[in-house]
């Protein structure tokens, strides 16, 4: 990369004329970085490498960069569910903050359809992405305690009589701005 370059070729206006021109950037000097996590002998490397997929873990641990997300498989009897007409007035999934003394812990989390790749319902129906919640809740003394998400469209449009679709496996990370949805105005 050291000898690679960029040339970028336009046409500029120039007294009412058009001029064709280019300009030629260097890439030397450009570094790109990767992000690596080595887990090895430390008290979660077991269940990176061997996680409980049948009954699922205690704890989940969530970590940015190129750290680690959850999986999150919900465990619900849809076909009773749908016999049953509810209507959902609310729905949440909460998660506990396990260590209310750490204090490096991520500002908001993002839940999304793992299956998909793409945001939930909940996210997608509104502009405004807050609605969907993630932000972490702290106590009166500043100590974080949990994670809220709203899923009540999610499961609303999951317990419709005619909908024959099945549970999404969904997943949780850290939240990053490029994971909000853009306004399309």
């Amino acid at each position: 990369m050291s000898n690679a370059t960029i040339t970028i070729y336009y046409t500029n206006m120039i007294d009412g004329e058009p001029t064709k021109q280019s300009n030629a950037y260097p890439l030397s000097g450009v570094k790109a970085g990767q992000y690596f996590r080595d887990y090895s002998g430390t008290d979660v490397e077991n269940k990176f490498t061997n996680p409980n997929t049948t009954e699922g873990e205690d704890k989940l641990y969530i970590q940015g960069a190129a750290g680690t997300n959850a999986i999150i498989k919900m465990n619900l009897n849809l076909d009773s569910l749908r016999q049953q007409n509810l209507l959902i007035n609310e729905a949440n999934l909460t998660f506990y903050v396990d260590n209310q003394q750490d204090t490096v812990v991520p500002q908001r989390l993002f839940l999304y359809n793992y299956d998909y790749n793409s945001q939930l319902i909940d996210a997608s129906k509104e502009y405004f992405f807050s609605r969907i919640g993630g932000t972490l809740i702290k106590d009166s003394n500043n100590k974080p305690i949990k994670y809220k998400f709203t899923i009540t469209d999610y499961i609303s449009e999951l317990l419709k009589p005619d909908n024959t679709s099945e549970l999404n496996t969904l997943a949780l990370k850290v939240y990053n701005p490029s994971d909000a949805m853009q306004d399309p105005t």
